[in-house]
C-alpha cells in the first residue's frame, strides 16, 4: 500500500514539474531579458505562461533605462500576446518577435510624459519594419507613432485581425490600397504625416469607429468617408480643407469632429445631419457666420469656434442644455444675446480678443461656471450679477477698461 502511494506521489510530482517547466524556462528568458537590457521587465502570466511583457518607458520611468537592444530570449516567450517596448531607443527587433504567432499587442511606438519645464516626447528609431511582421496573424493593436519609417510595410496589410493601427508622425505620404483588406479596423490613427488623399479602398472599413488624419495635407475628403456609418471621432484638424462631401451627413453616431486650423468659410451642410455630435470643432478658420440650426445637436457639450470671424453668435447655442465648453475668442462680437443665460450647464466661457462693450445680466444665470476669460476686449463694466456665480475659480479681465473690478 505504501509503495502504491509513494508511487502515485511521484507521478503527481512529475505531472506538477511537467506542468510548470514551460513557465520555469518562461521566467529564465524573462531573468535573461533583465540581465541583458538592465531594466526590470514587467511580466503577466496566465495559464502556465507569461503573456505580458512591458519594457515600455512609462513602466521603466526613466530616461537612463531606454534599451537599444531587444534579446533573442525574447522568442522563447511562445505564448506571449502583449510586448510593450514603447519609447526606448530601439532601430530593430530580432527576427524571433515575427514568430510570435500568439502575440495580439505590439508597442514600438513613442511615449511622452510632463516635465517640470517642458512636454517631452520618446521615441523609438526604427526606420523601416521588416514584412515579417505580417506573420503575426493574432495581432489586434499595432503602435508605431513616432518612427520615421516612411511607409507602411504590406505585410501590416496581411494581418486581418487588426483593430488598431497607430502610426502617427512615422513620415507617410501616402496609403496603399491595401488599407482596405483590414476590414476589423476600429481605430486608425495617422496624425502628423504628409498625407494627401485616402484610398478608394477604405469605404471597406465598415467597422471603423475612430479616424485621426489631423496635421497631414488634406485638401479634399473622398466621398467614401460618408461610408463609416459606425464612426465616433473624426479628427482633421490643420489640414487644408475647405469643404466636406454631403456623404457626411450619413455619419449619425459621430459624436466628436474637429476641423480647427483649416479654410473654412462657413459650416458644410452636411454638418447638420450628424446629430449626436458633442464635439463641434470649428475653431482657426474664416466663418463669417453661424447658421441658427444648433438644436440640431441635443448632446453638444464642446462648442468650439474661436479664432474666426464671427460678429454675432446663434441664440440656438444657448438653449444646449448639455452645453458645458465654449470656445468664442478671437472673433469680431460686439455683444452677447440675453439668452445666454439659458446655458446652465456652462462650464468654461472663452470670450478674450473680441470687441464686446458688455455682458447681459443673464450671464449670472450659469451658477455652474468657473472660467471666464473676457480680456482684452472693451468693456467698462462687469454685470452685478457675475458676483452670483459662487463657483468661478478664474476670471480674466485684463485688456479691458473696467474701472471697478470688485
Amino acid at each position: 500500500m505504501k509503495k502504491i502511494i509513494g508511487f502515485s506521489l511521484l507521478a503527481l510530482l512529475i505531472i506538477v514539474v511537467i506542468a510548470f517547466l514551460p513557465l520555469t524556462w518562461e521566467l529564465v528568458a524573462v531573468g535573461d531579458i533583465w540581465r541583458e537590457t538592465g531594466v526590470k521587465p514587467e511580466i503577466g502570466i496566465k495559464g502556465g505562461h507569461v503573456y505580458l511583457l512591458n519594457l515600455g518607458f512609462h513602466y521603466a520611468r526613466s530616461s537612463e533605462k531606454r534599451i537599444t537592444a531587444l534579446p533573442e530570449s525574447v522568442g522563447q516567450l511562445r505564448e506571449l500576446e502583449t510586448l510593450d517596448l514603447s519609447g526606448n531607443k530601439l532601430t530593430s527587433l530580432p527576427e524571433c518577435v515575427w514568430n510570435l504567432k500568439k502575440l495580439k499587442i505590439l508597442d514600438i511606438g513613442y511615449a511622452n510624459e510632463m516635465g517640470q519645464k517642458e512636454f517631452k516626447i520618446y521615441r523609438n528609431g526604427f526606420t523601416s519594419l521588416p514584412d515579417g511582421i505580417g506573420n503575426l496573424t493574432n495581432l489586434r493593436s499595432l503602435r508605431i507613432g513616432g518612427n520615421k519609417i516612411g511607409s507602411i510595410p504590406p505585410g501590416v496589410f496581411r494581418l486581418g485581425n487588426l483593430e488598431t493601427i497607430v502610426a502617427g508622425d512615422c513620415g507617410l505620404t501616402e496609403l496603399p490600397e491595401e488599407v482596405g483588406n483590414l476590414t476589423n479596423l476600429q481605430f486608425l490613427i495617422l496624425a502628423k504625416n504628409g498625407l494627401t488623399a485616402l484610398p478608394e479602398s477604405v469605404k471597406n472599413l465598415k467597422k471603423l469607429k475612430w479616424l485621426d488624419l489631423s496635421y497631414n495635407k488634406f485638401e479634399t475628403m473622398p466621398d467614401c468617408i460618408g461610408e463609416f456609418k459606425n464612426m465616433q471621432w473624426l479628427d482633421l484638424t490643420d489640414n487644408k480643407l475647405s469643404a466636406l462631401p454631403d456623404s457626411m451627413r450619413d455619419m449619425k453616431k459621430l459624436g466628436f469632429l474637429s476641423v480647427a486650423g483649416n479654410r473654412f468659410t462657413s459650416v458644410p451642410d452636411c454638418v447638420w445631419g450628424m446629430t449626436d455630435l458633442w464635439h463641434f470643432g470649428f475653431n482657426r478658420n474664416m466663418i463669417t457666420s453661424l447658421p441658427d440650426k444648433f438644436d440640431s445637436f441635443p448632446r453638444l457639450f464642446n462648442f468650439y469656434v474661436g479664432e474666426n470671424k464671427l460678429d454675432s453668435v446663434p441664440p440656438s447655442v444657448w438653449e444646449l442644455k448639455e452645453l458645458e465648453h465654449a470656445l468664442l475668442n478671437g472673433n469680431k462680437l460686439t455683444s452677447l444675446p440675453e439668452n445666454i443665460g439659458d446655458a446652465k450647464a456652462m462650464k468654461s466661457l472663452f470670450l478674450q480678443k473680441n470687441m464686446l462693450t458688455s455682458l447681459p445680466e443673464s450671464i449670472g444665470n450659469m451658477k455652474d461656471l468657473e472660467v471666464l476669460d473676457i480680456s482684452d476686449n472693451k468693456l467698462t463694466a462687469l454685470p452685478e450679477s457675475i458676483s452670483g456665480i459662487t463657483n468661478l475659480k478664474a476670471l480674466r479681465l485684463e485688456g479691458n477698461d473696467i474701472k471697478d473690478k470688485n
